[in-house]
């Protein structure tokens, strides 16, 4: 039941949000909505204690604005996602379905490819290989209603920017704009960037991992503009452009980070190798402060641009959310937080 609360946290948002823009109360506008999703992130990797007492690792970094959030907002500690792995978990937080009833129940990647291990003696399942599709024609998919759709047809600017990987490769749902998004920056059916380095162009060159070079991006090539940087601009730039517009905004802000490949900030590593951190652990660490500095970057924009205004029916709703696996820190137990919130699947996968 857990497992169905993130979730179903959308839905009501959606249903919220619906409602206002249908029937607002007189002289107020419905409220601006912003996802923010980090991949990866270990339940210990934050400042926030989500145990009973605070662990080793949770004085290991440095995320403020996270800190912040969890304060000023709800923190939520028995909300399960759905899956922990990358499609399922994203398939679920925009169709309010859990893997079991879209089928979608692992990562995926090239059309019709499967990505789930080989055992000997055993046949691989039969899942929508595919991902989320807005075609019900594409075999081995999950056609539904989508949050994006739902919010622009009730009257919302849609704006999605980093990673999606709701579908698979040359597959309508690879693109964010055939979900229901106006705008997509950054997205498609990569599950992790090629690069997070300006100089590498995002790109992990040429060959079989090319499909993974992260789109939109080239003004920032060759700058020193780390991924997670160049993705906040982006996304607060969105933000301008929708109040400019005086339209209520659904931003979706998915960060690569802080999934593989594992490459240093330079904006914080530094600090983190200082403290006697390895290389990779302190290149990790830093991909953890960026994408905290992101967070308080876009709430420092929802402010200045006037989010909240005195026409607002209700604060932004500001959802924080994390997808965990074991790959990169096996030690570190998984986890899913929404809106600050303590989520933790049983188990990693």
């Amino acid at each position: 039941m857990h497992r169905l609360a993130l979730a179903l946290s959308m839905l009501a948002v959606v249903s919220c949000a619906r409602a206002k823009v249908a029937a607002p109360a007189a002289g107020l506008a419905p409220p601006n909505i912003v996802v923010f999703l980090v991949d990866d992130l270990g339940w210990q990797d934050v400042e926030i204690a989500l145990a009973a007492s605070p662990t080793r690792l949770n004085a290991r970094y440095r995320t403020p604005a996270l800190r912040r959030l969890a304060v000023q907002g709800m923190t939520f500690t028995d909300a399960y996602a759905a899956a922990p792995v990358c499609t399922p978990t994203r398939v679920a937080l925009i169709t309010g379905r859990t893997p079991a009833a879209t089928h979608v129940t692992n990562w995926t990647q090239h059309r019709t490819g499967e990505t789930s291990a080989r055992l000997p003696g055993l046949l691989p399942p039969h899942w929508a290989r595919n991902g989320l599709s807005p075609d019900p024609l594409v075999d081995h998919a999950f056609h539904g209603p989508m949050l994006p759709a739902l919010l622009r047809a009730s009257g919302y600017r849609t704006i999605h920017v980093g990673k999606a990987h709701w579908g698979a490769t040359n597959t309508p749902g690879a693109d964010p704009r055939a979900l229901g998004f106006d705008e997509n920056i950054g997205g498609s059916s990569a599950g992790q960037p090629g690069s997070y380095l300006a100089s590498k162009h995002f790109s992990s060159g040429p060959g079989e991992g090319k499909f993974r070079d992260v789109p939109g991006l080239e003004k920032y090539y060759d700058t020193g503009t780390f991924l997670t940087e160049a993705l906040t601009r982006e996304a607060t730039a969105a933000i301008a452009r929708a109040v400019a517009a005086r339209t209520p905004f659904f931003l979706h802000l998915a960060h690569f980070a802080v999934h593989t490949p594992i490459e240093p900030d330079a904006r914080f590593v530094q600090h983190y190798l200082d403290a006697g951190l390895d290389p990779r652990e302190a290149a990790y660490a830093a991909l953890i402060e960026g994408v905290d500095k992101s967070l308080a970057t876009s709430c420092r924009r929802l402010t200045s641009s006037g989010c909240p205004s005195r026409r607002s029916s209700s604060s932004p709703l500001t959802m924080a959310a994390s997808r965990r696996t074991a790959e990169a820190r096996p030690r570190t137990r998984p986890t899913r937080r929404c809106g600050a919130a303590r989520v933790r699947p049983t188990r990693a996968g």
